[in-house]
């Protein structure tokens, strides 16, 4: 059975929208435009919480993290 993984991330909207001056946008809270949650399946037990981080990282910015630990403690 495979548990995913989740990991929330940030990246830019590209696109132009328009913005109403007098509401606030919580997208704008962090600078960067809306989250994504991003569920990552198969990794390695060998590959390290840093390692892992690293590479989402390229993709956008990382705000957390989690890796899945099954009943018995190993990770998934």
């Amino acid at each position: 059975v495979l548990v995913p993984t989740t990991v929330s991330m940030v990246g830019k909207h590209l696109g132009a929208r328009k913005e109403h001056p007098g509401l606030k946008n919580k997208e704008n809270d962090e600078n960067s435009g809306p989250t994504t949650t991003v569920f990552v399946g198969n990794i390695s037990e060998k590959a390290s919480d840093m390692l892992i981080r690293q590479l989402l990282a390229k993709c956008g910015l990382v705000l957390s993290w989690k890796r899945v630990q099954g009943a018995s403690g190993k990770l998934q």
